[in-house]
């Protein structure tokens, strides 16, 4: 369970910093541990976290301008793709 819960953790880390580096505009940085990751964000973080919740993906504000992404500990990888293009549809809507 918990070997499977890092390797799902590293997934997330992996993709979000994909996203960061393809939406330079929107997140500076992705950071984490596990499967909690910080978004450090270049716009309002309440901006990128109003986005997400219009793309059904909740996340909370955390620290000097971040987003924290908290999955549980169970997530599928079916999920987590959906919560990345949730996240890559919510970066592409603030850097228009």
């Amino acid at each position: 369970f918990l070997a499977r819960a890092a390797k799902m953790g590293d997934a997330l880390l992996a993709r979000s910093r994909q996203l960061a580096a393809q939406h330079p505009k929107v997140i500076a940085e992705a950071r984490g541990r596990g499967l909690m990751v910080g978004l450090k964000c270049v716009v309002p973080s309440a901006n990128l976290n109003d986005a997400l919740r219009r793309h059904k993906l909740l996340a909370v504000l955390a620290g000097d301008n971040v987003v924290r992404l908290l999955p549980p500990l169970i997530i599928e990888q079916s999920h987590l793709d959906e919560a990345m293009a949730a996240l890559d549809a919510a970066c592409t809507e603030l850097a228009s």
